[in-house]
């Protein structure tokens, strides 16, 4: 993956200068793949320069991207999309148990809402410690109104540990991009 993704996104090429130049007046959503491709790539250099002890962590690309206001906002709109795909689907007869069959609820639980909190944690504004509380608490309002829902449905029943879960994944994702962001320069 290492290898492809030098050979791919490595050379500053005309593709460098078209799809992750922060400055690009046109941020089209073939451009946004890239950027979000880019990211990824510095992300896993970057961790596997941590882990192997060669280098200290450095992201300036992730902090570009994520300064980008329309890519901020777009993260915004997907977490809120998201989250409301999440109440009705949630609402429907049998979709929890037919879900079920793949992740047990704490694995879905965990994993939807540390999406949400990675996407609300991108979406927001200020610097890292605002972005962090933000994403946290928004992610734990978020829990308690998906279980609030899911008791007006006889066959879906709400969960205290169902939100302590959603609260938990969502605070643990808020510090992790925290402490990544404060290793940004632009904070």
């Amino acid at each position: 993956f290492l290898t492809c993704c030098e050979s791919e996104f490595e050379p500053r090429s005309a593709f460098h200068h078209q799809y992750l130049n922060p400055n690009s007046s046109e941020l089209g959503f073939s451009c946004l793949i890239a950027r979000v491709a880019w990211c990824c790539c510095d992300l896993v250099h970057s961790f596997a320069d941590l882990a192997l002890g060669t280098k200290t962590m450095k992201l300036p690309t992730l902090s570009k991207l994520l300064l980008v206001p329309k890519f901020q906002k777009t993260c915004y709109r997907i977490a809120l999309v998201l989250f409301f795909s999440i109440l009705v689907i949630g609402s429907l007869p049998h979709a929890r148990e037919d879900i079920g069959e793949y992740a047990p609820g704490i694995v879905l639980h965990a994993v939807a809402y540390a999406v949400l909190a990675l996407l609300i944690f991108v979406g927001s504004g200020g610097n890292g410690s605002k972005r962090a509380v933000k994403s946290t608490l928004t992610v734990a309002v978020m829990g308690a109104l998906d279980e609030y829902v899911q008791s007006f449905f006889p066959y879906r029943t709400a969960a205290l540990t169902d939100w302590m879960i959603d609260a938990i994944a969502g605070g643990a994702v808020s510090v992790l991009l925290w402490k990544l962001w404060s290793g940004l320069p632009n904070d």
